[in-house]
């Protein structure tokens, strides 16, 4: 059973609620996001939330209780745009490369996906059947999708006959598209502030909305009705403003200086508009256009908003990596939508090296098995003992997230690097903290760690550009070594004689460098995107480097030529790991996958598949019978080397919590139904 700090089985209320909604009862830690939420839903009910994140996963939580229910997986980079079927049954997503999917809501199963040749799928809506879809594109403006038989059944193109310089533009784009409450009619948000009206069974244009007569190709809106389709909110403008739907007057215009509001919507009544200007979320008297209040509580910008279907609550997703319910019009904060992941210093988000750190999520395997070390436990960094999953050491003592750790080879130190601009050495034992380079803190986080064969020196790669070399015993500065211009070493690592120093940058540059002078011997020529991991390989000759180009390389160190390309994934690849024979190593990437290669042979042995984030952090164990990766979804897994299966996964609730489960445990609490939660996140 998971072990957590709090533990509350809900059985038996899940199982009534599950039997009310259809849907199946699952095993769902909470997890949250780690990447910014770029959409947000109410279910028509209302009673769910579904949230889209740049970390490439959709999230389906309880409005009520704010507990996250399922995850949906196989996005492709940022969820741009979410909208449930009438019955709730049906959730459908635009991902980043502008494909668009149709997810049963109850199982997390994929149903559809559509995607367009040459042209970008911008929106869509379900008619009141959930039988049909109206797409809206960036090339075609509009569309009507039959899903079952998985065809186009209707073109809605503007008629531009009206306008004589606007005859041969046509509109193409269709940025929002919205049907009225009984799908008789269609409203899209074009292109040159336009919206359009249309009939949908015959697609015939009924009315056209533009804001004024000037011209403005690239300058695409959104339109939504107001609920009893009298109407019209006009959004992604200079001002927040309102049609009369039946005349095409303005009716009313919003508060506020003209700049660049998002998208604009209506509350479930018609009282109440909302937009965000600057991230910064608005809200105003749809009759009087005077401005209520602003939602203020998110530490980054508000990306996507959407009113509550049948209450006075709005639903906002933000870039600080959470969701908030609000009451209006108050506009306080009811509940956050939020998991363990969110559990970090937020203060840093707002920081440009966020960005990167978000990427980095290192777990460390001693090197004789015993312990697992991890960071991104808050300010700390934690011992694991590997056999048990138990927690025996705690390292404190750094003012901001631990992003990098590395264990001297004897494994009687471990060195961190955090946030706050400093890296220490510890001893693994008795947790006491030895150094810190340098003394005092900054705001120039430590991307990388690495200790010299030997453990006399430590190796930083820090955001400001460069490689310090630093000694041990004394805690002095032997060398700063600027290896990049303008951008951060983001992966540092010795030559095996501990001479030598290899940086692999933001800059797709990998460079080797003599430690005495300075000096930069050569370049190692061939990635094509951030070089995100580097290893010396056992054989004292060769290196191998891992990229977001999605290759894998093995070079010469004496000479810097490339040696093996491997093509290791279609994703980028954020880690490498080398058993101590030199004969194979493990990938992990953004695909969710880690991958087990043979290095002289080049050749694919084995995938490993179960994380539902990038895979950051692989280990290979000294007697290469497991592997251990640490991913972005917050778990640490162990697998058997020579089978891949799926032996142990743990994770981490916040700094004091963590839960660990076999795997056959977990498969049959799954399927007896049992559902855990945490009650007491800090």
């Amino acid at each position: 059973m998971i072990c957590l700090r709090h533990v509350l089985v809900l059985i038996l209320l899940l199982s009534i609620q599950a039997a009310a909604q259809d849907y199946p009862v699952e095993t769902v830690i909470q997890a949250g996001h780690y990447a910014a939420i770029t959409s947000v839903a109410f279910s028509p009910d209302g009673k769910f939330a579904a949230t889209g994140s740049s970390d490439k996963t959709i999230k389906l939580w309880e409005t009520a209780s704010g507990r996250e229910i399922r995850s949906y997986m196989c996005n492709e980079g940022n969820v741009r745009y979410l909208c449930f079927g009438p019955a709730g049954k049906l959730l459908a997503s635009i991902d980043h490369n502008y494909g668009l999917k149709i997810w049963e809501v109850p199982t997390s199963k994929l149903l559809h996906e559509i995607s367009l040749d040459n042209n970008r799928i911008l929106s869509v809506d379900f008619l009141p059947d959930g039988e049909f879809l109206v797409v809206g594109t960036e090339k075609e403006h509009a569309f009507l999708w039959d899903m079952q038989e998985s065809r186009r059944i209707r073109n809605f193109r503007p008629d531009t006959a009206d306008i004589r310089m606007q005859r041969r533009f046509g509109y193409p784009a269709a940025r929002s598209v919205e049907l009225s409450p009984d799908g008789k009619t269609l409203l899209t948000g074009s292109s040159d502030r336009t919206a359009f009206v249309f009939d949908v069974s015959s697609g015939r244009q009924i009315r056209k909305y533009k804001s004024d007569r000037t011209s403005c190709t690239s300058c695409t809106i959104t339109a939504h009705f107001s609920p009893d389709t009298k109407h019209i909110v006009a959004g992604n403008m200079d001002s927040v403003f309102t049609w009369n739907a039946e005349t095409g007057d303005v009716a009313m215009k919003m508060e506020g200086r003209r700049a660049s509001y998002f998208e604009a919507v209506y509350s479930h009544d018609g009282k109440y508009i909302a937009s965000s200007l600057y991230g910064t979320g608005l809200v105003w008297e749809a009759s009087s256009g005077k401005l209520v209040d602003t939602l203020k509580g998110h530490l980054d910008d508000i990306t996507s908003m959407q009113f509550h279907p049948k209450k006075d609550l709005i639903l906002t997703g933000s870039g600080d990596r959470t969701a908030g319910i609000w009451r209006v019009p108050s506009c306080r904060k009811l509940i956050s939508l939020n998991g363990y992941l969110n559990d970090v210093d937020e203060k840093i988000l707002g920081d440009g090296f966020m960005y990167w750190i978000a990427f980095i999520n290192e777990v460390k395997l001693s090197p004789d098995g015993k312990y697992l070390a991890i960071g991104k436990t808050g300010n700390l960094a934690k011992l694991l003992d590997f056999r048990t999953g138990k927690v025996v050491q705690t390292y404190k003592g750094h003012k901001g997230m631990v992003i990098s750790l590395d264990f001297s080879t004897d494994g009687t130190y471990l060195a961190t690097g955090a946030a706050d601009g400093t890296a220490k050495v510890w001893l693994v034992e008795s947790g006491e903290m030895l150094r810190s380079f340098p003394e005092g803190s900054s705001n120039i986080p430590y991307f990388s760690v690495d200790f010299s064969p030997d453990g006399k020196l430590l190796a930083t790669g820090s955001w400001d550009g460069y490689v310090r070399i630093w000694e041990v015993a004394t805690g002095r500065m032997l060398k700063g070594i600027r290896a990049h211009e303008n951008v951060s070493p983001y992966t540092v690592q010795f030559s095996h004689n501990g001479l030598y120093v290899v940086s692999g940058g933001l800059d797709q540059k990998l460079k080797l460098f003599e430690i005495d002078t300075g000096r930069e011997l050569f370049e190692l020529v061939g990635h094509t995107n951030v070089v995100s991991a580097v290893r010396r390989h056992p054989d004292g000759r060769t290196l191998l480097s891992a990229s977001w180009d999605g290759k894998a390389k093995l070079w010469d160190m004496s000479t810097g030529m490339q040696i093996r390309k491997f093509t290791a994934h279609e994703a980028r690849v954020q880690s490498i790991a080398i058993d101590p024979g030199g004969e194979i190593m493990v990938t992990g990437s953004d695909d969710n996958t880690a991958r087990l290669w043979n290095i002289s042979e080049g050749k694919l042995l084995k995938t490993f598949t179960g994380h539902r984030g990038t895979v950051s952090s692989v280990n290979l164990d000294p007697e290469g019978k497991y592997l251990v990766t640490g991913s972005h979804d917050g778990t640490i897994k162990t697998w058997d080397l020579n089978s891949g299966d799926e032996l142990l996964t743990q994770v981490f609730i916040g700094e004091p919590d963590a839960c660990s489960e076999s795997l056959h445990k977990f498969v049959d609490s799954f399927r007896r139904g049992l559902s855990v939660e945490s009650a007491g996140r800090e």
